[in-house]
């Protein structure tokens, strides 16, 4: 054995989970195994009897026990959380083999009796408390032995997550890379990453970034759903945990072949295949380590407080390297000329070269010839000048500068997959082959970016370019909700000294749908997983607009109407008793962040927990997100003191994309046929924290029961 699988061996124990196995090892259980009356368990426990004896009057006293001595320390940087102790049993169990299953076993029975706490519980360098806690946990065991005592196949059963995790750490080890168990999690050195990172590209540039693009996006075709124009690449989870191999980070292989993309097409078609197999496995292997994806569930639910930041932090970095960012292509075209309709042709001809209606042009023709191509499709300037004769050579060529990357320039600088700040393909929709030749990766993934190109040559030249595009997008959303047969109003208004605006209402028989716009990205920094940019960016996005619409639904409320001016005409919404739904809508996808559960659990620790920056430099963003918080708090608390049996959830709360708007209006043509749409996933979760899945799924089952 070498010396790199020596390294590999796991014989430096963590501290903590060495302290807590020394513990379990040297504590001597109340209870033996043998039978015992209740009359001496209770003797044993010193409880109290009246002659009426239980055992799970026992087992009650026994976690009691546990909950006392175990009471949270005050200071949270003395506390240990068990759920990380638990996994980092787990992974030696199942990547070193260690005979720890005792030690899951009290582990289990502690965070039982904890749950309240959320699993927060004194450092081991209380053992004293420790001592008498598992002491307490052993007892139950003995009293209690088919409550957490589990074979091996039911261990990894209830722990696909880890076990997935283990699986991952060890094929990397028998690969030769060094990876170690640390905190409840694979600990893969910075060098070591960019080892194995440099092995997947290696893999890539056999088959060609081209080709093995293309074999990735064959894979993807029975994933492509025809009616939304979109891959669903999607968290799969059951309520039973799923016992399934981990799933291909596709947007990180893409990424990776888009900087190979020019890589020498030399490969035979066996080679190809071979080389993106390879590419495909270890990269699969290698993004396992990373405990991303959730296989329960109930993995997604129920994170507020202090673990709701590395929450969404893991969300954020498995969309950012399992999904990939896409748009519906039929719409590209309208949503460009819609969002620019403010940009004076003159104006662009002589800042840029061309205008907003020829780069329409060129999008609605790269579209018209990719059509029915799922991956990379290859033309030339000359095949499109050939199909746009109105428009100038040199616009053309000033079009298609803006539109693509130079060669070898997207995505140069991209290893690791958290590296989203280095990921730059999403900006320009095609990659310079040649002088002459052009790629366009995937219609649906490349659909966002020729908006993003747009907007970045406009605001290089034009002043409040970003203003001029918010405003826009709120006349094309009143714009595609009249097109379906969906009346809006909108307008300022005053109340008491109040002064506010509502960009777009909706009225049903039932409720009142407001919906505010907000142009605020998902910045790339969001996307790598730094909680101070994702909390910053909802803030701005999802808090801002919800801030908002409290303010219009208390006055409304409160007052029974609100009188709306929008320049010509008045107009009074009146309450009449309907509900209120409140939509956060923008321009932009937050994947997983839209989520409906997950935007709860985003609200609800806003709401009710105190923020604060560990670092000074993000102190003023952090106490933006605060503030939005209390005034959200504030709201909530008027508002139920006025509609008490209104105030339960969460459930009228919305953040929807452009995307998402424009996937609801499908099939619309009145405001009630928008609400059955909207709320066509109101009351359901699947687990996929995908929109558009869950969305696609529920009407896929309404048509399967039509007669």
């Amino acid at each position: 054995m070498n010396d790199r699988a020596d390294v590999n061996s796991s014989t430096q124990i963590d501290s903590v989970e060495a302290v807590f196995r020394k513990l379990v090892d040297t504590i001597t259980p109340t209870l033996s195994r043998g039978n015992r009356s209740l009359e001496e368990m209770y003797a044993i426990f010193g409880l109290p009897h009246d002659g009426s004896l239980s055992q799970q009057h026992v087992l009650n006293h026994l976690y009691a026990q546990i909950a006392i001595v175990l009471g949270s320390s005050p200071n949270s940087n003395e506390n240990l959380q068990l759920q990380m102790l638990k996994h980092q049993l787990l992974l030696r169990y199942f990547a070193d083999g260690e005979e720890v299953l005792h030690h899951l076993v009290l582990i289990e029975v502690i965070m039982d009796a904890t749950r309240s706490g959320g699993w927060v519980v004194p450092s081991l360098t209380n053992e004293d408390s420790w001592r008498a806690a598992l002491v307490a946990a052993a007892n139950y065991d003995i009293l209690s032995p088919g409550t957490f005592r589990s074979s091996n196949n039911v261990v990894r059963s209830h722990n696909q997550r880890q076990y997935q995790v283990a699986k991952a750490i060890k094929k990397l080890r028998s690969l030769d890379y060094v990876v170690a168990i640390k905190e409840g999690q694979a600990e893969i050195e910075h060098v070591e990453q960019l080892r194995i990172s440099e092995n997947i590209e290696s893999h890539i540039r056999i088959a060609g970034g081209l080709r093995a693009a293309e074999f990735l996006f064959r894979s993807l075709r029975k994933k492509y759903n025809h009616n939304q124009e979109r891959y669903h690449t999607v968290r799969r989870t059951s309520t039973m945990g799923n016992d399934r191999e981990p799933s291909c980070p596709v947007s990180y292989l893409l990424n990776l072949c888009v900087k190979n993309v020019t890589a020498a097409q030399v490969a035979s078609k066996e080679q190809v295949e071979g080389a993106s197999k390879e590419a495909i496995e270890l990269a699969t292997v290698y993004a396992a380590t990373f405990d991303l994806e959730p296989y329960n569930t109930f993995e997604t639910l129920f994170h507020s407080g202090s673990n709701l930041p590395r929450f969404l932090q893991e969300v954020s970095i498995y969309d950012a390297m399992f999904n990939i960012a896409q748009a519906r292509p039929s719409s590209a075209e309208t949503v460009l000329r819609g969002l620019f309709d403010w940009l004076d042709d003159n104006v662009s001809l002589q800042h840029l070269g061309w205008t907003v209606s020829e780069a329409a042009q060129v999008l609605r023709v790269i579209m018209k010839m990719s059509h029915g191509v799922h991956g990379p499709f290859q033309f030339t300037r000359n095949e499109l000048a050939s199909r746009l004769p109105d428009i100038k050579q040199s616009s053309l060529a000033a079009i298609l500068s803006m539109f693509s990357h130079q060669i070898g320039a997207a995505n140069c600088e991209y290893k690791l997959p958290y590296e989203q700040t280095k990921v730059d393909f999403w900006f320009k929709p095609l990659i310079e082959q040649t002088a002459n030749s052009y790629v366009f990766m995937d219609r649906s993934w490349c659909a966002p970016a020729f908006y993003e190109a747009v907007a970045s040559a406009v605001r290089e030249k034009v002043p409040e370019t970003d203003s001029s595009i918010g405003l826009a997008f709120e006349r094309f959303i009143k714009s595609e909700l009249t097109a379906h047969g969906v009346r809006t109003v909108s307008g300022t208004y005053s109340v008491n000294g109040q002064d506010g605006e509502c960009d777009a209402v909706i009225e049903t028989a039932t409720h009142i749908i407001f919906i505010e716009m907000k142009k605020k990205p998902l910045t790339r920094k969001a996307r790598s997983g730094s909680d101070v940019n994702l909390l910053y960016d909802l803030s701005e996005s999802l808090l801002a607009a919800q801030c908002q619409i409290g303010k219009h639904e208390l006055l409304l409320v409160k007052h029974g109407m609100l009188n709306l001016h929008d320049g010509s005409s008045n107009y009074c919404i009146k309450l009449n008793g309907r509900a209120v739904e409140r939509v956060a809508l923008s321009p932009v996808e937050f994947g997983a962040m839209q989520d409906r559960n997950v935007i709860s659990q985003i609200l609800t620790t806003v709401m009710t927990s105190r923020l604060s920056a560990t670092d000074a430099k993000n102190a003023n963003q952090v106490n933006k997100v605060q503030k939005k918080g209390e005034e959200l708090l504030r709201q909530y608390e008027e508002l139920a003191s006025l509609q008490p049996a209104a105030r339960a959830t969460f459930i009228n709360y919305w953040f929807l994309s452009l995307g998402h708007l424009l996937t609801i209006l499908q099939g619309v043509s009145t405001n009630d046929s928008f609400q059955s749409s909207l709320f066509t996933t109101r009351h359901i979760t699947m687990g996929s924290l995908d929109f558009y899945f869950e969305h696609g799924q529920v009407l896929a089952l309404k048509a399967s029961q039509k007669p």
